[in-house]
């Protein structure tokens, strides 16, 4: 049987890890809404301007939440050797709560967006690529 073993080169250059994210998003009729999550797992350097995705739902927040989809922006090398990525997304515009197992559009709160922007922090869960090497 045979396994693939990729270049060293390439994937200790390039490991697979993820960013956290908390912050507040800007106010909108008189309201924020906190998102709190982890940008999904890709393989990346502090240099080699790699995304991520991300997902979620802010926290409920004057009575409902806002789903959001998007990427970050790319690597920024950090002076330690780290790296981390700018979020500058608009949630969307369609305020929710949920009803036992579902989602529902709250329609008494008039449609509106918020941004969420801010840096994650630096990655985590890195694979240990060492025995490639």
């Amino acid at each position: 049987m045979l396994y693939y073993t990729p270049p060293p080169e390439i994937d200790a250059l390039r490991p697979s890890h993820a960013h956290h994210f908390r912050g507040n998003t800007s106010v909108t009729m008189g309201h924020f809404h906190l998102a709190d999550f982890y940008a999904y797992a890709a393989n990346g350097s502090a240099n080699d301007k790699h995304t991520h995705r991300l997902q979620g739902y802010t926290y409920v927040n004057d009575k409902h939440f806002h789903r959001y989809l998007g990427n970050t922006g790319p690597a920024i090398p950090a002076p330690d050797g780290s790296h981390y990525h700018m979020i500058d997304i608009e949630v969307n515009d369609e305020p929710f709560i949920t009803k036992g197992n579902f989602y529902s559009t709250v329609l008494s709160i008039d449609r509106h967006t918020h941004r969420l922007t801010g840096p994650t922090g630096t990655g985590i869960g890195y694979e240990d690529v060492s025995f490639f090497l």
